[in-house]
């Protein structure tokens, strides 16, 4: 379990749910904001990169596991990512 994913497992699928994607971008645009407003740009950088990697590294392992099946064609794809009622599920049947 992630920060940004929620991953659930049953006997037939696998259910990854990307969550937070549009809140991410948005804490970036309010950290940058904030940091120009202030004359604070260059720790507004830092935190910027701070929330990427955190966020990069988050994803490697649903992003593999995603990968993965996607080669194997068994891999179906719903909702947005600017939504937070419908979030990204990646449904991975076994």
């Amino acid at each position: 379990m992630g920060i940004f994913y929620e991953r659930k497992e049953s006997s037939d699928k696998i259910e990854i749910i990307y969550k937070y994607n549009l809140l991410y971008y948005l804490l970036l645009l309010l950290a940058v904001i904030l940091g120009s407003l202030f004359n604070l740009f260059f720790y507004a950088l830092i935190i910027v990169a701070f929330i990427t990697v955190v966020y990069m590294v988050d994803l490697l392992k649903p992003s593999r596991e995603v990968k993965k099946a996607m080669k194997k064609r068994k891999v179906e794809i719903t909702g947005s990512k600017y939504s937070f009622s419908n979030p990204t599920r990646v449904i991975i049947k076994k």
